[in-house]
């Protein structure tokens, strides 16, 4: 079985880099039931044999939340403050770093979607989410065209589970860097 990775990534940033004057060590791993990933995204004319895909539509939902038992009071109350979150949306590119000539067939699936998410808050407290997405798969495709053999097709995705991690940290100076970076990781065999 060989294996053929890709990845490509979308970085966002805001602000200054500063440092951590302390950091509380509270984090939290669940999963949650649904899909909670879907969306559509393009793949564009290559240039130079690097294709470009454009996210199209994005929502991130979570129904509820599971593996909830061994969470401490504040971690529980930070997974319900999540839930508030049922919806996100945005539109924006990734650049291809690898060749995508399968990956935008109708059941290709994507092992991994890791998002890293930095929010920072008046009270000075910086808010690290890591999202990670098991059983993305890219289907209902629209077109299955191709230009230089690398195919032109929207399609849209969907994520079967996701793990959070929180962590909670506390800095002084100017303001962090507010940053979102999306890792898409495909494993297809021949």
């Amino acid at each position: 079985m060989k294996f053929k990775k890709l990845y490509f990534s979308i970085l966002f940033t805001a602000s200054a880099i500063c440092g951590y004057s302390q950091q509380y060590p509270e984090s939290m791993i669940m999963s949650t039931v649904g899909p909670v990933l879907e969306g559509k995204a393009t793949l564009t004319q290559p240039i130079n044999y690097t294709g470009k895909v454009v996210i199209i539509d994005f929502k991130m939902g979570a129904s509820r939340f599971l593996n909830m038992d061994g969470l401490t009071s504040s971690q529980r109350a930070n997974a319900n403050a999540e839930l508030s979150l049922v919806t996100i949306q945005f539109e924006n590119q990734a650049f291809l770093v690898n060749d995508l000539n399968d990956a935008m067939y109708n059941g290709v699936k994507f092992q991994e979607v890791k998002i890293v998410r930095v929010v920072n808050t008046l009270q000075g407290i910086k808010e690290v989410s890591s999202y990670k997405f098991n059983g993305v798969i890219f289907s209902s495709l629209t077109s299955k065209s191709f230009h230089g053999g690398i195919p032109l097709n929207e399609a849209t995705f969907k994520a079967e589970q996701v793990e959070i991690v929180t962590k909670v940290y506390v800095f002084s100076g100017p303001p962090l860097t507010t940053s979102m970076s999306w890792n898409f990781i495909n494993n297809t065999g021949q």
